[in-house]
């Protein structure tokens, strides 16, 4: 049972040292993330916001929160501070102490990255006391909670037999589209025991274990470590086999337990969050910080079952963190047990592989093809070489020029007129570049935004059609040249765009 262990939250203040109160942090712009900039920063809401308000729930084991530390937060964005509903099981709101500093940056950080997300808070935040994290989560999951954030952790070999029943309850919430994450733990891979060692319940294989990096404003992110034992956890179980949808694992990592973390963004305190507890602003880093962070993401999806499978299928809705090490282990190409599959690219997470509605309203997201939109053309091929009927040169309504349209939806690709913009004109070779646009969309987004509709002249459109289209029906060029002819194509008309 989780009241039988030392819970201990993961929040770090640069600076503070065991036992002393946390010392307030003049916020350096430079250095420090604004909590919305730093959302935005892993393209939170790109293309633009859209999504319904979700409920988060939030884990605490200690501490509380005021209404005035929240007012003065969400007075900064000029917001009113979502409803907070206290959730006491056998713990309560209390605030006072050093774990204020833990609950104040769960709930703001994770309203903000629902406020990236969607343009709107969250419908509702509601924080769990218990010491009992299973029956926690049980609860939130009993009340409709579509994430649930946990940063309060203890060793792997000093839970007892706590943790299987944990895994139990995150498997459930899971497979129902309520994902539990959890911070990684803040005192690199021996998490403090002079060993290498994970945390729960990170450990846990149906946890979402959230990792740490220290993130620039100019760009650069590597894993996090500040030397001396402070930096973000991670390794491998030796109580949970690795499980079979955990792979790419490079064989420089021959254990076979779980791997720890999934993911993971900003969390070096000196490169921290600037949140607002006990009537101050306070620089907070710690991977207790990721976990809400993807927990606010996640609420803004709905209720997907099994995102934490859904990651590891996806693994370009990620950017690899490959420099760095947390002590025992070294980042690198691939998953890795510092930052697992690197950090979220939120607009290609939600869109291309979530389906969650970040492109522009019409055409419809859904995974299904659409039935309705003119025109109504043949079954695509399923199989190269593409057989398609002879395909349109242009669009029939040359207007006053065309849009190429780039987004990670089903529709991959459309021509659309300018002088009629709810007029889309699909083309019958679109569904043989889907499955190579499917790839390429990764490449291009991470650089180029090509998640963004973009235009360019009707001259230049025309002839980026006609070349594909004469490459799709050249009988000697394979996937492979395909893909990479219609890269080239893709990334010319993008540089021309103004």
């Amino acid at each position: 049972m989780t009241e039988k262990v030392k819970l201990r939250p993961y929040f770090h203040i640069p600076g503070a040292k065991p036992g002393f109160r946390l010392p307030k942090i003049k916020p350096r712009a430079d250095l420090t993330w604004d909590v919305l900039a730093l959302c935005e920063a892993y393209a939170m809401g790109l293309p633009k916001p859209t999504g319904n308000p979700g409920i988060i729930a939030i884990y605490e084991a200690g501490g509380g929160w005021t209404a005035a530390d929240m007012t003065a937060f969400f007075a900064k964005y000029n917001l009113q501070p979502p409803q907070i509903t206290d959730v006491n099981l056998d713990l309560s709101n209390s605030p006072g102490g050093d774990s204020d500093v833990e609950v104040a940056l769960d709930i703001q950080v994770s309203a903000m990255a629902h406020y990236a997300q969607t343009g709107q808070l969250p419908k509702e935040i509601r924080v769990y006391w218990a010491s009992d994290m299973g029956a926690a989560i049980n609860q939130a999951l009993a009340d409709g909670c579509n994430s649930f954030s946990i940063s309060w952790d203890a060793p792997e070999d000093q839970w007892g037999g706590g943790l299987p029943a944990i895994d139990t309850a995150a498997q459930v919430a899971g497979a129902k589209g309520m994902p539990v994450f959890a911070a990684a733990g803040d005192n690199d891979s021996t998490d403090g025991t002079g060993k290498p060692d994970v945390d729960g319940p990170a450990a846990c294989p149906s946890v979402i274990a959230c990792g740490g990096t220290s993130k620039l404003h100019t760009g650069g992110e590597t894993v996090w470590n500040n030397g001396g034992g402070e930096g973000t956890g991670g390794g491998f179980s030796t109580l949970f086999s690795r499980p079979d949808w955990q792979v790419g694992i490079p064989n420089t990592f021959p254990e076979t337990g779980r791997m720890v973390p999934d993911g993971a963004a900003n969390a070096d305190p000196n490169t921290g969050y600037i949140i607002y507890v006990q009537g101050s602003w306070t620089v907070v880093g710690g991977t207790s910080a990721v976990a809400p962070l993807y927990a606010g993401f996640a609420a803004a999806m709905g209720k997907p079952p099994g995102l934490l499978q859904t990651f590891w299928k996806n693994p370009n809705a990620f950017t690899d963190i490959t420099e760095g090490d947390n002590g025992t282990y070294s980042a690198g190409p691939g998953p890795d047990p510092c930052t697992g599959l690197g950090v979220l690219i939120a607009n290609i997470l939600s869109a291309d592989v979530l389906g969650a509605t970040t492109s522009p309203p019409s055409p419809p997201v859904s995974p299904p093809p659409p039935v309705s939109p003119p025109p109504v053309s043949p079954p695509p091929p399923i199989s190269p070489p593409p057989v398609s009927p002879p395909p349109p040169v242009s669009p029939p309504t040359p207007g006053s020029g065309y849009a190429l349209l780039l987004n990670g939806q089903p529709t991959g690709i459309t021509i659309q007129p300018l002088s009629a913009e709810n007029e889309r004109i699909s083309i019958n070779w679109q569904q043989l570049l889907l499955q190579i646009l499917q790839l390429l969309i990764g490449d291009l987004g991470g650089t180029t935004g090509a998640n963004h509709p973009r235009s360019i002249g009707a001259d230049k459109a025309k002839q980026i059609v006609e070349d594909v289209i004469s490459q799709l029906h050249c009988p000697d060029v394979d996937g492979e040249k395909l893909a990479t002819a219609l890269r080239d194509k893709l990334t010319q008309a993008l540089a021309l765009i103004q």
